[in-house]
């Protein structure tokens, strides 16, 4: 009975120390006796520890009390410093090939009733019809934040990092509260308290969980209408779902309301982003498109001023299903957000000569801008090239934030290369300047950032 008893006491320790993390350090005090028991908790600055053997104990330690060696190899173990991509995660995703070039990545999720793909592209879900798709690859390695939005992409975050104090506890019930998951977020509010965090900024969300808690059916109307919104881009169905909910309980009307005025904003805010998501895709599509029949330089400048505009605004209005006060109203808000970068390169000449770049032009520029565009007969340089030039070109559609001015890779600004000749010139000199081959004395190459 006795050895019954003991096996069963080392079953239920090891069993409570498998749910903490065991571990073997040295301190810094005394690196020659190494420490051996399980963190029970930790965060950023300290960790709790309870050691193993006679001098059973638990105490609070800071990292930096720890042998350097040891405590990297910790950190790393308790995911404490993760890279940029462990952070953020990587998925098996999707990349749609389409006809005439050009792709995209995402989550495939499913096929809607006009039979397109819906691919859920950073939080949105774009419709590409089949029969502009060439093919689908899948598995691709994809971050999550080109999959999921800011949002869920945060909360996925917190839920891997699974919060320990109080603060991280509270920081989690905001992110559930707000995308819906009521009963969730409850839990985590329940725990902050617990630990001690402040929840007087939440005051009001606790008072609405506790009147949704006596009402469990307004809890489920509203748990659903948000995932409908927030994960499917729903919006329409949510908003209708919320108006026969509100006609069929008058009593909950104003908790209703306050849903539906939030829904719609997440509607607005989610066709903006689609729109300029859509914008730029379709317009570094039909660049490169062109350039793949086409090319002779003035062909491409006059495509890009002339035909290309009215195939975006076709093209958008059309995937859409914009009317022209909702085209013109998304075309005006250009938003906030990470610009999109091209550069003219080794054709920055061609762009007013100097005049472009803020130099004299009292000296001529050399070079001949069809035989420069017949050299570079990569599609990615001339396609960098077209884009700068648009952007800065069509102002219904971007927005040129910043022109950044860098030196030519070549002569690094002078302008001027060495020319080194075997035999001595005219005068007996071995080498002089001469145009750069590259910058024609142009001397910059002109960078163009636009949204």
């Amino acid at each position: 009975m006795v050895r019954l008893l003991t096996v069963l006491l080392l079953l239920g320790s090891w069993a409570f120390a498998g749910e903490r993390k065991i571990a073997s350090f040295r301190l810094r005090t005394d690196p020659d006796s190494p420490a051996r028991g399980y963190i029970a908790a930790w965060n950023q600055e300290t960790f709790t520890f309870a050691e193993f053997g006679a001098r059973s104990r638990s105490r609070t330690l800071r990292w930096q009390d720890l042998v350097p060696e040891d405590a990297n190899k910790l950190r790393r173990e308790l995911k404490l410093d993760l890279n940029e991509e462990e952070k953020l995660g990587v998925l098996e995703g999707h990349r749609l090939y389409f006809h005439g070039g050009g792709h995209e990545d995402g989550l495939l999720i499913r096929m809607d009733t006009h039979g397109n793909y819906l691919l859920q592209v950073k939080g949105m879900l774009l419709p590409f019809p089949t029969s502009r798709v060439e093919r689908v690859e899948h598995p691709v390695k994809l971050r999550e934040d080109a999959v999921y939005s800011k949002q869920e992409t945060y909360r996925r975050a917190l839920e891997r990092r699974r919060p320990r104090t109080g603060a991280e506890h509270l920081e989690y019930a905001n992110v559930l509260y707000d995308m819906g998951y009521f009963e969730r977020a409850q839990e985590h509010y329940d725990r902050a308290v617990a630990l001690g965090a402040d929840v007087s900024s939440v005051g009001a969300r606790l008072d609405e969980l506790e009147r949704l808690t006596r009402y469990r059916q307004v809890r489920l109307v509203l748990r659903k209408a948000r995932s409908r919104s927030n994960l499917r881009g729903e919006h329409d169905e949510a908003l209708e779902q919320l108006r026969a909910f509100a006609a069929a309980h008058p009593e909950h009307k104003r908790t209703i309301q306050i849903e539906q005025k939030r829904i719609l904003a997440v509607k607005a805010e989610h066709k903006r982003r689609e729109f300029h998501h859509r914008k730029h895709l379709e317009y570094d599509r039909e660049i490169e498109r062109f350039l793949y029949r086409n090319r002779q330089l003035e062909d491409a400048r006059a495509f890009v001023t002339g035909e290309l505009p009215n195939i975006l605004r076709r093209r958008l209005m059309t995937d859409m299903d914009l009317s022209e006060d909702e085209y013109r109203a998304l075309a005006e808000d250009r938003g906030t957000g990470g610009l999109h970068w091209s550069g003219y390169g080794g054709g920055s000449f061609i762009m007013n000569k100097r005049a472009s770049i803020g130099q004299s032009t009292k000296n001529r520029i050399a070079g001949d801008p069809q035989s420069w565009w017949r050299r570079y007969y990569q599609v990615t340089a001339r396609q960098h090239w077209l884009k700068a030039y648009g952007a800065e070109r069509l102002p219904e559609f971007f927005e040129v934030v910043t022109v950044r001015l860098e030196p030519c890779g070549s002569c690094g600004g002078d302008g001027l290369s060495n020319y080194v000749s075997v035999k001595p010139a005219n005068g007996g000199k071995h080498a002089w300047k001469q145009t750069c081959k590259r910058c024609y004395g142009a001397r910059k190459d002109r960078l163009v950032g636009y949204r």
